[in-house]
């Protein structure tokens, strides 16, 4: 279970979980090959979604390179568009055209999470059978190693958590070992 405290709003928490995953590449369950998503990406038995094929290449093509593949250090919008297609966060948003595509769905979550009644705190449940490539199963402190981390190398956009998350600030300026409002 990963708990977020003080996010004002699910649009910012989504940004938020985008950098979230730089520990998760290559995320996916152990499940078959034959797996569904309903995300459209990486496999999973919640179903529900097409046949997702592991394995293969993709080209993409972008009128601009992403300043960093690394989701701690990428800050364009190239660079999330890359992280997008490549890692998923606790949620994201469906794989679709049009309207459909704005719609937040559980990525890694198994669902669109718990908020308190005063809107201050984000609780998400981890799917079952999550590994990264290695095959180690991932955990919910992977995600606030992650967030950790990605205040260390100084992302660009790390006012999403130091501004809105209890202790990120403290912790950014290293005055605490911990992030107090992110437990696992």
């Amino acid at each position: 279970m990963v708990k977020f405290d003080r996010l004002a709003a699910r649009g910012l928490l989504a940004a938020a979980t985008a950098a979230l995953v730089l520990g998760l590449a290559a995320c996916g369950s152990s499940n078959d090959k034959s797996s569904t998503s309903s995300s459209g990406g990486g496999s999973s038995s919640s179903g529900g979604g097409a046949n997702v094929k592991e394995g293969g290449s993709i080209t993409v093509l972008m009128g601009t390179a992403p300043d960093f593949l690394d989701p701690s250090e990428g800050y364009t919008t190239q660079a999330a568009e890359a992280d997008w297609i490549s890692y998923t966060g606790l949620l994201t948003y469906k794989h679709e055209s049009g309207d459909a595509g704005g719609t937040l769905i559980p990525g890694l979550a198994t669902d669109l999470g718990t908020v308190s009644a005063d809107g201050k705190t984000y609780e998400f449940t981890l799917r079952k059978g999550l590994t990264f490539s290695d095959g180690k199963p991932v955990k919910a402190s992977d995600f606030a190693y992650s967030i950790k981390r990605m205040l260390k190398l100084n992302w660009g956009g790390k006012s999403f958590v130091t501004g809105y998350v209890t202790g990120a600030a403290d912790f950014d300026a290293k005055k605490a070992k911990d992030i107090s409002g992110i437990t696992t």
